[in-house]
């Protein structure tokens, strides 16, 4: 609840012009775990007001994205609600409409200067050095003057006052406390384009007025917009919401995150390498946050309950992959036996692999500690699934040692009889093949993993050698022979 009793609505508002990257992700996970921390609801806008940068697609792919990261909206396009549309492309009808009535209180005007006009204008100021802001040219225009304009294209522009009184606007964010803004800084701005289209400071301020957003979490990036929809807010009479603006989360390099062709990989692309729902949030939520240890992968209420939007840092942070892969590693290695198998399996099918349930859990827990990544499954599926797997260079110059006749030979004798190849009867023919061999340690070890593996490193081999059963493991064993 609000501090005046009223039910928390948040919003996650983006634009659907590509996947999200991990700055979309960590707005919408803060977002879902203050609803989450004080009961209240979390409504899906899509803001799609800008043609040109518009990509069909990405509407779908944000609902799968934010399924996948198990946000669930209780308002939004395709979910429904009491204060749609919640497509602004939708509402156009809905900004016109208010813009006439602000225009006609005198709070706005119409502005007839064309774009040349306004570029002369911008690169004068800033050849000054002044802030790049409207002139006021059209602010006063008479009736008459504005009758002389005849057909000429307008845009309506909000009347911004620089008065006593009026040169200041305080904003007490969230996460930045006391933040003053100068209406000097700049001027009158544009809220109705001349096709009649709104920009986002009014699109924005109009619907999270109509929707009864009570508080609005977003990017850094948006705080220089907030007097702009502050002063919009007192237009209509209505109280603003509570802001709390997000320190920005940059790429290794420094630069704002790209939702493509950045270094940093995209949500979409962190999905398909194999990192895991939880091993992100985990990760979004502790960042810039102190009383937060991201040791323990926890989940949504979990983090939910300790998560204090007033405790988060002020300073930008780069991307931490490494961090993020450790996260990732500690929470495929706390998994359930079932849990681990389930995300493992989409990898080995598209790989092409055939496996009942019980040997796809079998393989799952033999490569458990040794997975950083679900796709790196990939780099082991072959040595238990196929009959023989390729061997790599590094176990080709081992197999080229002159241990591995001796160490093979003797392996190959004492497993001869067995019939039934079980970790334990692994573990006792190792033993007699060490002493047969006279060859003990790495010496004994490496060139058997590199014959029944084509590997160098990986999951134990008693553990390998145990699933793909003693037939293959002869198989592997005689081509080794064969080959070095």
């Amino acid at each position: 609840m609000t501090a005046g009793g009223a039910p928390v609505r948040v919003r996650f508002a983006p634009s659907p012009t590509g996947p999200l990257h991990l700055g979309n992700a960590r707005i919408a996970i803060v977002n879902h775990l203050f609803k989450l921390k004080t009961k209240g609801a979390l409504v899906l806008r899509i803001e799609d007001t800008d043609p040109e940068r518009f990509d069909p697609s990405s509407e779908k792919l944000i609902h799968d994205e934010l399924k996948w990261l198990g946000i669930t909206p209780d308002e939004g396009p395709n979910i429904g609600g009491d204060f749609g549309p919640y497509r602004q492309g939708e509402r156009g009808d809905i900004y016109r409409k208010f813009a006439e009535a602000l225009l006609e209180e005198g709070f706005c005007f119409k502005c007839f200067c064309a774009d040349e006009e306004l570029e002369i204008e911008r690169k004068a100021a800033v050849a000054r050095g002044l802030p790049p802001r409207y002139s006021g040219r059209c602010r006063n225009l008479t009736s008459e003057e504005m009758e002389v304009k005849g057909e000429t294209p307008f845009t309506i522009r909000f009347r911004v006052e620089t008065g006593p009184g009026n040169r200041e606007i305080v904003v007490n964010d969230l996460v930045h406390k006391r933040v003053v803004f100068t209406t000097e800084a700049f001027g009158d701005f544009i809220i109705l384009r001349a096709d009649g289209s709104a920009v986002y400071n009014f699109s924005s301020a109009i619907d999270d007025h109509l929707m009864g957003i009570t508080h609005v979490i977003r990017g850094e990036d948006h705080l220089p917009n907030t007097p702009r929809q502050v002063l919009i807010y007192r237009a209509l009479k209505a109280t603003p919401p509570v802001f709390a603006h997000l320190p920005l989360l940059l790429s290794a390099d420094g630069e704002k995150l790209k939702k493509r062709g950045g270094r940093d990989p995209n949500l979409e692309e962190l999905k398909e390498t194999g990192y895991t729902r939880d091993a992100i949030l985990n990760y979004l939520a502790s960042i810039g946050n102190p009383a937060f240890s991201a040791g323990k992968v926890a989940v949504d209420k979990e983090i939910a309950d300790r998560f204090e939007i007033k405790r988060l840092g002020r300073s930008a942070v780069k991307v931490d992959v490494e961090k993020l892969k450790g996260i990732n590693r500690r929470h495929l290695r706390g998994l359930s036996r079932d849990g681990l198998s389930d995300l493992i399996s989409p990898f080995l099918k598209s790989d092409g692999f055939d496996f009942s349930e019980s040997e796809l859990k079998e393989f799952s827990e033999a490569i458990r500690e040794n997975i950083t990544l679900l796709e790196d499954a990939r780099r082991y599926s072959p040595v238990f699934f196929k009959d023989l797997p390729e061997i790599e260079s590094d176990a080709e110059k081992i197999l080229a040692g002159k241990n591995t006749k001796n160490v093979l030979e003797s392996f190959l004798a004492t497993v001869e009889p067995i019939e039934n190849l079980t970790r334990e009867a692994y573990g006792k023919a190792v033993k007699e093949a060490m002493e047969k061999a006279g060859i003990k340690g790495k010496d004994f070890f490496m060139p058997l993993r590199a014959a029944l593996t084509g590997i160098t490193s990986g999951p134990e081999l008693e553990a390998v050698a145990a699933f793909i059963g003693i037939k293959r493991v002869r198989e592997r064993i005689c081509r080794a022979l064969k080959q070095y």
